[in-house]
């Protein structure tokens, strides 16, 4: 084993990083599982010097942990549980603590979607724990904002604040868009999390503001990023009774969402639709659940013919 097989592993961590946000974790989940089994874990049995096979444990992490992520978003969460465990495993072994607080802090995330708040705080609390170099700015605003969330999410106002304007401070923008995503981190991806920041805190406008800016940062091609961020924003204009610019916005996601496979976003549009139906006498979105409606059924019948 050399530098042939973790250059490999190494562009095939970018590329099913790739896939998962332009096309949602329903694409090449199976695919990853396949590649992780089949090629990676072969390798890191074979006789290879020491630096190559934490090469390779620090890859095969890196794909547990797109893997798990994947899970996620199919809302297969026992499964994802036991991919963030094998990314710890994997990471600790390496001797990786960057990659290792990493994955802490996606079961954090992980635990704050499914709505155990106390156990997301404690774990965002441990990934900011371990021993990391103050140089990789990038993984401390991640850890950071994401303690942020967690510390909005169960009312301690004073502590998500200053986590958040503290990553915010620290973070540095990847230079360009083949950044390393385990050790940087796009300035989209931390203008989301203050958008959560400030939800969870209760300040709908900022939530607003920050969710539109981190769409204005954001790529054409992370399609499941901006489908869930116009999502986002759909439902908070409705909190604030913008009826308009929430049926902008929700018509942008619909509108988007006919390429992604992606259960957690299937969900939302669902859930989105519930809401949007209270409304259903206003002019405006009538016409857009009678289009949504409309678009559902020549898709269906596209997939039947």
């Amino acid at each position: 084993m050399g530098e042939a097989e973790t250059a490999a592993v190494e562009r095939m961590v970018q590329a099913f990083h790739h896939s998962l946000n332009s096309l949602g974790g329903g694409h090449a989940r199976r695919a990853l599982i396949w590649y992780l089994r089949d090629e990676v874990v072969p390798w890191l049995r074979a006789a290879s010097t020491e630096q190559t096979h934490r090469r390779l444990l620090r890859g095969a992490a890196q794909l547990a942990f797109v893997l798990a992520q994947a899970c996620v978003d199919e809302s297969d969460h026992y499964l994802a549980q036991r991919y963030h465990h094998l990314v710890l495993s994997l990471a600790r072994e390496a001797k990786d603590a960057q990659l290792y607080a990493v994955g802490i802090r996606a079961m954090s995330a992980h635990a704050q979607l499914l709505g155990h708040c106390q156990a997301a705080l404690q774990l965002a609390v441990a990934a900011c724990e371990v021993p990391m170099d103050p140089a990789h700015t990038g993984i401390n605003a991640f850890l950071l904002a994401q303690r942020a969330v967690a510390h909005g999410r169960t009312g301690d106002r004073p502590a998500a604040l200053a986590d958040l304007n503290k990553a915010m401070d620290i973070h540095e923008q990847p230079p360009d868009a083949d950044h390393d995503p385990y050790l940087t981190y796009p300035a989209a991806a931390l203008t989301f999390q203050k958008a959560r920041t400030c939800h969870a805190l209760g300040d709908i406008d900022g939530a607003i503001a920050a969710l539109e800016a981190s769409h204005e940062q954001r790529s054409n091609q992370q399609l499941r990023p901006r489908i869930l961020t116009d999502i986002a924003l759909a439902r908070l204009f409705l909190t604030r009774g913008d009826v308009e610019s929430a049926c902008a916005s929700a018509e942008a996601a619909f509108s988007r969402s006919g390429h992604l496979r992606s259960t957690r976003t299937a969900t939302d549009l669902v859930h989105l639709r519930g809401q949007l139906l209270s409304y259903r006498a206003h002019p405006q979105v009538k016409a857009l659940l009678h289009r949504i409606r409309a678009s559902a059924q020549s898709g269906a019948a596209d997939a039947v013919s």
